[in-house]
């Protein structure tokens, strides 16, 4: 693979614009970096000097292996997420210190509701139905008995059916989550929709980020975070994730976040 595509990969992968990523590496190169410098590496009008890759490996958090060696196809999303990864040994025990969040995906359908309703309406006509033959039993003859044994009937019918309990809990939470995201000392990684051609995930070393705050409409239980990257005007909004207020306390306490063995972690 050439280097300019390695070059806006790996910078789309960091969550960098061309302007941001000239304006940090222009602060490791005293005679600047411009984002028409930057576009037209990655449009391959010029190749940059070997010190401007070697500034480029700095800045983007890779290997300087990884830019040269040509064998190295990061289309192949297993080959970026190694590349993203490159960590130093000191490093990688920060890693595997990590909170992970959960997507969230709003995929409560009608069938979870007619399940829900259903079971209840069943039980509750299967009550009503046996409290009225019993009282029946002896005001009306007959009439209480077929009361009282429609009231069995609809028990029995009730006591065949599970109780929906994954489609009350799915309905209580108001969705469910298909996937996680995490974030440890040395990178937060963003989730993002991906497919055969392209992966929009995001690596972005911590050291990078200012700060982050809830999106606009977010609650409690889910919503966006607004991601403020340092040299980066706009901030990059992941997607609705799960208890996002846990995520961002995580974050300006990151230091002292222990993670446990059910991924919900603590803070000393």
């Amino acid at each position: 693979m050439q280097l300019s595509e390695k070059i806006r990969i790996i910078r789309k992968a960091r969550g960098y614009s061309q302007e941001s990523l000239g304006l940090k590496l222009s602060k490791v190169n005293e005679n600047g970096i411009s984002r028409q410098t930057v576009s037209d590496w990655e449009n391959g009008n010029c190749e940059p000097k070997l010190n401007n890759i070697r500034d480029l490996a700095k800045v983007l958090d890779v290997s300087f292996d990884a830019l040269l060696d040509d064998d190295i196809d990061l289309n192949d999303k297993a080959k970026l997420n190694f590349v993203l990864h490159h960590l130093s040994a000191d490093q990688k025990e920060k890693v595997n210190n990590s909170f992970r969040y959960r997507i969230y995906e709003y995929n409560i359908t009608k069938k979870d509701y007619i399940k829900v309703i259903t079971y209840f309406t069943i039980m509750f006509f299967s009550i009503v139905t046996f409290i009225v033959g019993l009282c029946l039993l002896n005001k009306i003859p007959h009439a209480g008995w077929i009361a009282y044994a429609g009231g069995v009937v609809l028990f029995c019918l009730l006591c065949m059916l599970s109780l929906p309990i994954d489609n009350i809990k799915k309905i209580k939470r108001g969705g469910g989550y298909t996937s996680f995201g995490t974030l440890s000392q040395t990178h937060f990684v963003i989730i993002g929709w991906s497919d055969a051609q392209f992966d929009r995930t995001i690596y972005v070393p911590v050291t990078e980020i200012e700060k982050m705050e809830l999106g606009k409409g977010s609650n409690k239980k889910h919503g966006k975070v607004l991601v403020y990257l340092k040299d980066r005007a706009k901030p990059i909004q992941t997607s609705e994730i799960i208890n996002p207020e846990k995520l961002i306390y995580v974050f300006n306490n990151l230091d002292s976040y222990i993670a446990d063995s059910g991924n919900q972690g603590k803070v000393n």
